[in-house]
């Protein structure tokens, strides 16, 4: 689907495995993720072209910004696939967290700055994106709502980020309901999850806009600043957070419920719970 980066007159881009379109404008690089018959939802192959993307747009000396997308307007990103969840029995490595590859920016440790662009639905693992971004712009129309525990899962590492950005109250209100709790762009905006609420479909473009705003300043002061405050916020308690956080997920992928969530999600039906 070519029409989102045609809309923001980018000619020229490519297709990465199946899954994302990359392209550039002047010194801003956009990743558009692309799986709309599934909703966006990211899987181990995406996972790991965004794990060698980071790295590649961080290192080019033409990119000062990285705008973050998607080529629907009705789903960001729906989280994990767990479709594929349900056919393989597994999400991820049982390994340590920083061993599991790079879904984010954050998560590859690299100092660019992202700006996050936000139409229709964004679910569970898509908040990733949107709490790890350095600034979120987001359709009127856009929501936000998590639900691991609705699949037997542990709500933990996005949901710390809820947490750091949004506030502890909204991120337990979140993962305690799941899909019983959805916030609007507007909620989200009131929290600090979200930094400007455009008009819906115009994300994208107003993304582009504070990119090229940035990307007129300092590379390096830009860079260093951001390592900066995200150091207040990360150091110590956060990071030890993401450790336990991953610590826990990994203890759940034993737990029958981890499997069953997926499975009745793809049979369409409700899941039959084991005890805690």
């Amino acid at each position: 689907m070519s029409g989102a980066m045609e809309k923001l007159g980018i000619e020229k881009y490519e297709v990465r495995g199946e899954c994302l379109m990359v392209g550039s404008k002047g010194h801003t690089a956009v990743v558009l993720l692309d799986r709309p018959q599934v909703g966006n939802a990211f899987n181990t192959r995406m996972k790991a072209e965004l794990t060698r993307l980071w790295p590649e747009l961080d290192t080019d000396p033409d990119i000062r910004v990285i705008v973050v997308g998607s080529t629907s307007e009705r789903f960001f990103c729906t989280g994990r696939d767990v479709t594929e969840v349900a056919e393989t029995g597994t999400i991820s490595s049982d390994v340590p967290f920083r061993r599991t590859g790079a879904l984010t920016n954050r998560h590859a440790e690299i100092w660019t700055p992202v700006v996050c662009a936000v139409e229709g639905k964004t679910i569970g693992g898509g908040l990733h994106f949107v709490v790890d971004a350095d600034i979120v712009v987001a359709g009127s129309t856009a929501t936000f709502m998590d639900t691991h525990v609705n699949v037997g899962l542990v709500g933990a590492l996005e949901n710390l980020g809820v947490a750091l950005k949004a506030g502890l109250g909204a991120a337990l209100y979140l993962t305690l309901l799941g899909r019983g709790a959805e916030l609007s762009a507007a909620q989200a905006q009131q929290l600090g999850l979200v930094q400007e609420v455009v008009e819906a479909g115009s994300a994208l473009t107003r993304a582009m806009e504070l990119a090229e705003i940035i990307a007129r300043n300092s590379p390096s002061a830009v860079s260093r600043s951001l390592e900066a405050i995200w150091g207040l916020a990360t150091m110590g308690g956060y990071e030890q957070a993401l450790q336990q956080g991953w610590l826990l997920l990994r203890r759940q992928w034993d737990h029958p419920d981890s499997k069953e969530g997926p499975r009745a999600w793809a049979e369409r039906r409700e899941p039959r719970w084991s005890p805690r």
